[in-house]
């Protein structure tokens, strides 16, 4: 099945390894599912075929089955990162640009209330690994593009003739993803809550300043975003399905010639003197 038309909760990224461990037979696929539970929890270290050969209490054999190399398997696991990274930002973007929410304040709504940041724990192991492997880099980058381009498609949906949309789109970007990197003392409880407030206040401070903000020489850029279509995305399960069309009414019935017959034209009864006969 195309990954565009694949419910998400079979994508590798979301399958339990749980469901992955019960088995007694490991598909490449479950190679992959285990290892990104690793790099989760154990970052790097917890994604070198020995050790994640005893602590499935598999041989390394039945690695190299699949894979020839820990950087194949590397590769194997980015694509599946990458994979469901991708439709569920395609699939909820589209979303809100055809119910006509298409904003940087509905996408920061989503994120406030819990419905955008899946397994950041392991967005930030793959991110680290980014600073010193270029081929992890190179997919985190196409991710963190595909995020620009849609936050800047939904800025200029809101103000067209912003100068520099990119810049928000980025900062968006940044200040989203950045913060799960940026410590504060959640037992200061003025600073816990102030934490609260951030996306809220960008959302502010966008909507009152990107229409007017222009610096000289600054490059002009357009965004790429093409939405799903809303077909797919009922396919997908994304939207609800259309409506069912109305029952047509039927017509009425075509009338007979009893219909027409006259009151007077009725069989009359019998009268006493034929009833003698």
């Amino acid at each position: 099945m195309s990954d565009d038309l694949r419910p998400l909760s079979s994508f590798l990224h979301q399958i339990p390894v749980d469901q992955v461990l019960a088995k007694k037979r490991w598909t490449r696929d479950d190679w992959v599912v285990f290892g990104l539970d690793m790099l989760e929890k154990e970052g790097a270290a917890g994604i070198r075929i020995e050790h994640l050969a005893r602590r499935s209490e598999r041989t390394p054999g039945s690695f190299y089955a699949h894979f020839k190399s820990r950087d194949e398997f590397i590769d194997a696991m980015l694509k599946a990162w990458v994979d469901f990274k991708v439709a569920r930002m395609m699939r909820l973007d589209s979303q809100l640009f055809h119910e006509g929410d298409f904003s940087l304040e509905s996408l920061a709504t989503q994120v406030v209330q819990g419905g955008v940041m899946a397994r950041m724990k392991l967005e930030i192991a793959i991110r680290e690994l980014a600073i010193t492997d270029d081929r992890v880099r190179q997919v985190v980058t196409q991710v963190d593009t595909h995020r620009i381009h849609n936050a800047t498609a939904m800025l200029s949906a809101e103000f067209p003739n912003a100068p520099h949309p990119q810049v928000f789109a980025m900062l968006f970007l940044w200040m989203n993803y950045g913060r799960h990197l940026a410590f504060i003392d959640t037992g200061d409880q003025q600073l816990a809550d102030s934490a609260r407030l951030v996306l809220p206040a960008f959302v502010q401070m966008y909507q009152s300043t990107a229409a007017g903000f222009k610096i000289r020489g600054a490059p002009k850029w357009k965004s790429g975003f093409k939405p799903l279509t809303v077909d797919m995305l009922r396919a997908v399960g994304q939207m609800t399905p259309a409506p069912e069309p109305e029952p047509a009414t039927p017509p009425p019935p075509e009338p007979t010639s009893d219909s027409f017959m006259p009151s007077w034209e009725t069989r009359r009864e019998p009268n006493d003197s034929s009833a003698r006969r």
